[in-house]
């Protein structure tokens, strides 16, 4: 089988889905080594930025229009192409729908309240998913919960097939630690964004504190990205008090390692199509508050905490119980091992394969 990547979206740091996609096809080429996969963008010459699969990568320098013209005949004889970023390009190569496979992650922005700014961009959201859906011949995406969701929204004559991703951060040995970070601290793994419950995370933080007897600190991984004045100020007065500590941009090794020695993993977002952070925080045995909504009860089980974002004395209180509460750490980090078992790469390849052949 011959498998075309668009790998587009990988200019630049990229995130989540990029890495996941990365994760995903080298898996593909190492449990099935009789796929061959070459790797094609529509926009960018990315020979330079991205080392990929076999360095067999089509770009030359030319007029755009030549350039789709000499992509397409390099990718006729592919089997499949794949278009990972929720299928973002499918529809430049509309000609080939009998043979293009979409991952779509999710449909959030159709959620997340105020997502869009008029009702036409929130139209032009829908044309341009349901363009992508009806030129796929397959559809991937990450769990049960986005499936119902696609369906719900979009006319989908396409399989769809649910295909959980596994896990991109590295597991260490117990006995490494991060030498940084003195006190007992809770952790945000994951891009600043109001849909996140970032704003409600530092409302209880910093209650905790006010209430006495909480000795944690919380850092916050990822680019900054201060999107409101009312986050701006929490942040503000989070620092002032010498609770916060930013961090931005940390590399997987030790962002493993401050995951593994934190009093647990706080991600309470309400709107995920997926939610890595959460398995990642299981599989280095990090206990998870999250909190209700979206895939997420799908994906944490009965393994993590569930906050309850608009009651913030409550969201404390689960706080302080959890940096005392060692027993209570320990009994979900149990459940958190039995959950992570169920996902893996070799899984996510198994369902991908089988699914094209």
């Amino acid at each position: 089988m011959k498998l075309g990547v668009d790998i587009t979206c990988f200019k630049g740091t990229g995130g989540g889905i990029i890495k996941g996609i990365q994760y995903l096809i080298n898996a593909c080429k190492k449990y099935y080594p009789d796929l061959e996969v070459v790797s094609f963008s529509g926009r960018f010459d990315l020979r330079n930025d991205f080392n990929f699969y076999n360095k067999k990568y089509f770009y030359i320098p030319m007029p755009f229009k030549l350039h789709e013209k000499y992509l397409k005949s390099k990718l006729a004889d592919c089997d499949f192409l794949l278009f990972g970023n929720n299928g973002e390009h499918a529809t430049m190569f509309s000609e080939f729908s009998e043979k293009n496979v979409s991952i779509i992650h999710d449909v959030l922005p159709l959620e997340i309240p105020n997502y869009f700014k008029s009702e036409n961009l929130r139209q032009a959201y829908i044309t341009k998913m349901q363009s992508i859906i009806d030129i796929s011949k397959i559809i991937y995406t990450t769990s049960e919960y986005s499936k119902k969701q696609i369906l719900a929204n979009f006319d989908c004559k396409s399989p769809i097939y649910i295909i959980p991703w596994g896990i991109t951060i590295p597991e260490i040995d117990g006995s490494e630690n991060d030498s940084s970070i003195k006190e007992p601290y809770f952790i945000f793994n994951g891009g600043y964004d109001r849909r996140k419950g970032m704003i409600s995370l530092l409302k209880a933080f910093l209650l905790a504190h006010k209430k006495g007897n909480f000795k944690s600190k919380l850092l916050f991984t990822g680019r900054p990205k201060y999107f409101s004045e009312e986050f701006v100020q929490l942040v503000k007065e989070a620092k002032k008090q010498k609770i916060l500590i930013e961090l931005g941009f940390v590399e997987n090794v030790k962002l493993a390692k401050l995951i593994k020695n934190a009093r647990a993993l706080v991600y309470p977002s309400k709107y995920e199509g997926f939610g890595l952070p959460l398995l990642e925080g299981m599989m280095l045995d990090c206990p998870v508050i999250a909190a209700h909504g979206t895939c997420i009860d799908e994906i944490t089980q009965d393994a993590c905490l569930y906050a309850d974002l608009d009651d913030i004395s409550s969201f404390a209180d689960m706080l302080i119980d959890m940096e005392k509460n060692e027993t209570l750490r320990n009994e979900l980090v149990k459940k958190g091992r039995i959950i992570v078992k169920k996902y893996s790469w070799e899984k996510a390849s198994n369902i991908f394969i089988e699914n094209l052949r």
